[in-house]
Parts: structure tokens; sequence; C-alpha cells
């Protein structure tokens, strides 16, 4: 990964369009073709103009898929972004979303508005060139971070993503009444091989239950809501469930529950440990609802758009393996909301933050194990040879007509010879012939890919399923293509008529590859 300090830019002006660059936190999607940097774009809307633009270069040792995060600030809904431009190619409008919080540093990976359109480049290794354009009055950018890792989900100032090299490039500032302004100096950034942050270093589990529940009203049940309500006057409680199922013999250093503010709090919040596992979302109420063992943290709510996140190890340690479920409460009466799963935003939606210890075990040797999430997974489908899924929570397989499904991994940390390679998928639906599991070849793909530019399906059949069962994971023996470190993608078939939903990367129950 890496990261870019701008911190010069909070104060560079950007001529009369754009006094100065604020960046605000949001999600943007920006699905290149294959081999993009090596293309001339066909048509582009152009970057802002009369406004200023700072430089910086990369330098990539190697070629992958990155994803993109700028740290914004905005000055409200009408100044909440700015305009990114990756060697001269098509640009991008990062941020623009409504509702941001205003003058707050928030972390931002999406663009045009829309936090399911999340960055991420098919960059080749070598020099590139960054532009970042002055788009409106107000907003301002601190920092970028260039990230192999899917999973990464940066804090403060991105201290939990490794960073490569902080080069602070410097903007000539015009005068204010200047219709142009003179491009930075550009600055070398020279990468590490790969982060060492999630995947493969760790986890990120979303839950695979959320709700809450309401003294004053004993018998509703809330669980299809996009927030969960915590409150002491009215009381409300909310409860989250956790399968920690994945993390089975893994040294835990670190567990942090992240969640998205969405209704602003500065009261105190006590996160409890539930006795009891069997409830559900859909039937819990405050009449049903299971005992608990007592407060293992307190947190302190936020302003509207900002995370709140609560240290969990020692509770996560000792549930390794199993369910796990948290009741949370307050003891303030400025009630605090938070994005539930069921949030329209998926990058706003609860995630728990698995990081592995180096000590044995470790994830960081093949003899104790590696479990690496996916970095893309995306379906295809005959009947629809244009449509992308890469944003799905399942991916599908179907004989008839013909559904396919791709995953892609960044595997690191192999140090020895690898005895052992599972892919562990869980099945939202049943089947009788099950799935076929094989290698793909090209990794340069990503999750915008269609049934008419997917990679090719190989001969060999690395593994195979079996009768698939609603409800139950299944693991597929893929020892034969994990040798060493770097990308790896499957393609999943199968023959039977009937089609076939698992879940995906951005389910509750992401699919893994573990490694031994």
């Amino acid at each position: 990964m890496l990261k870019v300090n701008k911190k010069r830019l909070i104060n560079m002006l950007l001529g009369l369009v754009i006094p100065s660059i604020v960046l605000l936190g949001s999600l943007l999607n920006l699905n290149f073709p294959q081999n993009v940097l090596a293309q001339t774009p066909v048509s582009c809307q152009p970057p802002p103009s009369n406004t200023g633009v700072a430089t910086a270069n990369l330098d990539l040792s190697e070629s992958g898929i990155y994803y993109v995060w700028s740290r914004i600030m905005s000055a409200g809904d009408n100044a909440n972004s700015y305009w990114l431009q990756i060697d001269n190619n098509c640009g991008m409008d990062v941020g623009d979303l409504n509702g941001m919080a205003a003058n707050t540093w928030t972390w931002v990976n999406y663009q045009n508005g829309s936090a399911s359109n999340v960055i991420n480049l098919s960059l080749s290794a070598g020099a590139h060139t960054i532009k970042m354009f002055g788009r409106e009055a107000g907003a301002k950018l601190d920092e970028l971070i260039f990230t192999k890792n899917s999973s990464c989900l940066p804090v403060g100032t991105g201290e939990n993503c490794v960073s490569v090299s902080t080069p602070t490039p410097t903007p000539s500032v015009p005068p204010v009444n200047s219709p142009s302004l003179s491009p930075s100096p550009t600055q070398s950034l020279t990468p590490t091989s790969n982060p060492t942050s999630f995947p493969g270093a760790g986890a990120s589990l979303s839950p695979v239950a959320d709700t809450f529940v309401m003294p004053s009203a004993p018998n509703n049940n809330y669980g299809a809501r996009e927030n969960l309500e915590i409150d002491d006057s009215p009381a409300k409680i909310a409860y989250m469930k956790f399968d920690l199922s994945a993390l089975a013999g893994k040294n835990i250093s670190s567990a942090k529950l992240r969640l998205k503010v969405t209704n602003y709090s500065h009261g105190v919040q006590n996160i409890r440990s539930v006795d009891n596992n069997s409830w559900s979302e859909s039937d819990l109420k405050y009449s049903n609802i299971p005992s608990t063992s007592g407060v293992i943290t307190t947190t302190r709510g936020g302003n509207v758009g900002s995370w709140v996140e609560a240290d969990l190890t020692s509770a996560v340690r000792a549930k390794t393996g199993q369910l796990f479920s948290l009741e949370i409460d307050s003891s303030a009466k400025d009630a605090l909301y938070v994005a539930s799963k069921e949030s329209k935003e998926s990058s706003d939606r609860p995630v728990l933050l698995i990081e592995y210890a180096a000590s044995s075990p470790t994830p960081g040797s093949s003899s104790s194990g590696i479990t690496v999430l996916p970095l893309m997974d995306t379906y295809v489908k005959e009947d629809s040879p244009s449509s992308s899924y890469g944003s799905s929570d399942q991916i599908r397989v179907d004989g008839s007509p013909i559904v396919r499904s791709y995953l892609k991994f960044d595997v690191q940390g192999i140090s020895v010879p690898v005895t052992s390679a599972k892919l562990r998928i869980y099945a939202n639906s049943s089947q009788a012939k099950g799935f076929d599991v094989r290698a793909v070849a090209d990794n340069n793909w990503s999750d915008a890919i269609t049934y008419v530019n997917a990679p090719p399906v190989p001969s060999t059949v690395l593994g195979s399923s079996g009768t698939i069962a609603s409800g139950n994971w299944y693991e597929i023996d893929v020892t034969p293509a994990i040798s060493k470190n770097g990308m790896v993608s499957f393609v999943l078939t199968t023959t039977d008529v009937q089609a076939l939903s698992l879940a995906s990367k951005e389910s509750s129950h992401p699919p893994v590859l573990i490694i031994k």
C-alpha cells in the first residue's frame, strides 16, 4: 500500500472556482477495463477547468487491483468532493455524497455520490501520475491511500493501513482572484510489495443478525430497520450476532467493532456479552430478550458520519469458532443511531475487524494457517451477457442458461510449502449436483466483468462440492492452485439446470481461502 500525505493541500488555493480542496468520506466504484492504463479512453468527462491542480507521482513495484481511499473534509452538501485523474485517463468525481458530516475528516472510497461505487483500479507496475483537481469551494483533501487490500478500513489518519511513504507535494498558491493554478511539484512513491493488514493478516466479519428492542413496545420487532437505535429515555437496546467459526484456531491480537453513526450522540454506550445465541433478528422483541453477562467495554457516540470503535479483543478470543452475541445499551438521553447490516450503503454496515498475532498460530506461516478473504467476487450470466453483479451479496451458478461465478484472492504470508488449501463457501440454497471449482490463469479482471469478457473456463477441475444443502458451509480442496504468494482466481460452474445461490464477500458469510 502507498499513502500520499497531502496535508499541505488543506490551505491550497484553487482559484476562483475552488478556494481550497476538502475531502469527505464516501465510496466510489470505478470499474476500469482490463489494462486500463495502457488504453486511451474513448469518451471521458473532462476535469474541472480554471481550478487548482496538485500532482504527485507513484512508482508501483507490481501490477494489480488497487483500492483508493481519500481523507476529505466537507463544508456541506455542496462542497464535498474533488476530481481525481490517473495517467490522463478518465477522471472521477470522488465523494459528492449528500449528508456527509461537515467540518469532519472522513475517509471515502467511492465516486459520484454513491457509497456502493467503490474505486478499484487495475494498475500496471511502474510510474503513474496522479492529478487532483479542485471541484467544489470549501472542500479539503488531506491524504490518499492506494492499497491492494480490499478489506482495509482507514481510521484516524490511516495508521491501520500500513504506510509505504508519506511525501508531501507542495502546490503553488496563486492569487485568490487568479483563474488558474500552477501544478504542484511531483513526488515519487515506492510502495512495498503488499499491504500487511487485512486480508491474510486478519479478517473482516459482518454480523449475521442485528436488531434493537424497546421496553415501551415489548412485542414489536425492528430487525428490518436500516439503523440500530440505542437510547436511555425512551429505552432502546441493540443486539448483534457474529459467526466466529472462521477464527477457529487463530491467535487473535486485536478485535474491534466499528459502527457508522447516523444520529448524533455524545453519550456513553455499554457493550455487554449475551449468554444465548439462539435469538433471531426477525423474532427478537423486548419480551423475549436473552440474558447478558456484564459489560465488556463502553463507547462514547459521535457525530453523524463518524465511526464508533470498540475494543472487543478479550471477548472475541473467548468465543473463536463460535457464535458471539452483543447487547448495546445507553446511559444517555441523546440517542445514538448506527447503521445496521440492512443499511442501503454497504460501506456503512457494522464490521468486526480481526487482526492475528505474529506468534503461533499465525497467518504469516502456512504451517499454522492463513485465512484469506476474497479481494473480489462476482458472477456472469449467459442470458444477460452485458450485465455485471460485483456488488451483489450472492454469487451464483447454473447449467442452463449458463451462470458462472469468479473469485479472486490476494494470498500473502506463505513461507513454507503449502500442504493444504481449501475454498470455504456458504450455501444460500440447495442443489443436487453442486458446483465444480477451477483455477483461472488470468487474474487481470475486476468485479465489473460480464459474460462476454469474463476469463475463459479451463478444462481441469480442482474439486467439487457434491450435493448442496442450504445453510451449510462447503470446503473444496484447491491445494494444486496455491504454491506461492500472489493473486489466485477461481471460477465456479455447474452442470445442474437448477440455479444455486452462494454467499459472496458482501454477505454476512463471506467465502474464505484457508491455507496450511
